[in-house]
């Protein structure tokens, strides 16, 4: 008999636990980009080509939050005959020309690969449990197969998101320099309008369907699910539709927390599976 492949338990608890950092902060962040968003676009109409994409990241931000907090609670699935292998890209050629622009939706789209990947690897994950509670060794087999190829498509996209945010806030501190943030300005209503209008109910905006600035993210990513942007019902709040309060203005659009908590997590996803005589 071939040697089987085991998901790792502990290593995955682990990822549990950490991915569990990451939705935190990714939520938070979620809220602060939008208010940033807001702070220009709201005050400075001729800044809306920009602080529309700026919206859109924070979008990607709260959905990738529903996505990595599903890892916390996923039951074995029944439908382990089916393999899902993460294929989302950034297709560079699609980005906008102008910057700051560029730089944004390029973020923006990253964040979407990441969603997808780790979209698949909770697929994977909980079809591999699955497969195991049906003594079905050859289907665990595959799905643990797709489970390491997600996690390292993850990891790979989340090193790279790390590499990308110091740029992004270098290209939005350089702009915010020539285009003031006003977040004295910003109301609450202000603040969740903004979001709607630029983000929307993906991919069914009934103001705008979808919004330009989000038309720019979907023409820059290749390969993903048809449903990559729908947030998971996770049972809390959303961090800027429900919010009580508008965060307060940030230099940096991206701070140090979010991709240490990216860092962190990539650390388990690499060698989850094993293979056992």
């Amino acid at each position: 008999m071939p040697p089987r492949k085991k998901v790792q338990p502990q290593k995955k608890q682990t990822l549990k636990q950490k991915v569990a950092t990451v939705a935190g902060e990714a939520r938070d962040q979620a809220a602060a980009v939008a208010a940033a968003a807001v702070a220009v676009g709201k005050t400075q109409p001729q800044t809306a080509p920009v602080a529309g994409p700026v919206a859109v990241v924070a979008g990607t931000l709260f959905v990738l939050f529903t996505v990595v907090q599903k890892l916390a609670g996923d039951p074995p699935r029944d439908d382990f005959d089916q393999v899902w292998v993460s294929g989302a890209a950034v297709d560079e050629s699609a980005l906008p020309d102008e910057e700051p622009q560029r730089t944004v939706v390029r973020f923006a789209a990253q964040q979407t690969v990441l969603m997808d990947n780790m979209t698949a690897l909770v697929t994977s994950l909980e079809r591999y449990d699955g497969a195991v509670d049906a003594g079905d060794d050859d289907a665990a087999d595959t799905q643990a197969d797709a489970v390491q190829q997600n996690a390292d498509a993850a990891a790979a996209a989340q090193q790279t998101l790390q590499d990308l945010a110091p740029g992004l806030n270098d290209a939005w501190r350089d702009y915010t320099t020539q285009n003031p943030p006003d977040f004295d300005s910003v109301t609450l209503d202000d603040f969740k309008q903004w979001f709607l209008d630029h983000w929307g109910d993906p991919p069914d905006n009934p103001a705008q369907s979808p919004s330009s600035s989000l038309q720019s993210l979907i023409a820059a990513v290749t390969g993903a699910a048809d449903d990559v942007l729908s947030p998971f019902d996770v049972g809390m709040s959303h961090p800027i539709l429900e919010a009580d309060e508008v965060p307060g203005g940030t230099s940096s659009l991206i701070g140090d927390a979010y991709p240490a908590a990216l860092a962190d997590a990539a650390t388990e996803l690499s060698g989850l599976v094993v293979e056992e005589e």
